[in-house]
């Protein structure tokens, strides 16, 4: 599941639209938005929260592949994570 900091709320409502209608940029969308990840076990069976382009490249292809209900919002973001570390997407 993805969030974004509820302490911009343009950015918070543009995760569940688009990034042009809400004045946006992909840099603060990249920056902000975040992944609820059981995957490190940093606290077994604790829910922790990441922001997307701090988890690897690997973890961001898994989420694509794995998670459809994913909003075309946080699929761009991760796409251009991927693209900007010069990794295919899967």
């Amino acid at each position: 599941m993805a969030r974004i900091s509820l302490k911009d709320y343009s950015i918070e409502y543009a995760a569940q639209c688009t990034f042009s209608s809400n004045n946006v940029t992909m840099t603060e969308a990249v920056q902000k938005m975040e992944w609820g990840t059981y995957g490190d076990r940093e606290i077994p069976g604790q829910l922790v929260w990441k922001r997307l382009v701090d988890l690897s490249s690997e973890h961001l292809n898994s989420i694509l592949k794995t998670q459809p209900h994913l909003s075309k919002a946080v699929i761009k973001v991760i796409r251009y994570i991927l693209k900007k570390r010069g990794v295919e997407v899967e």
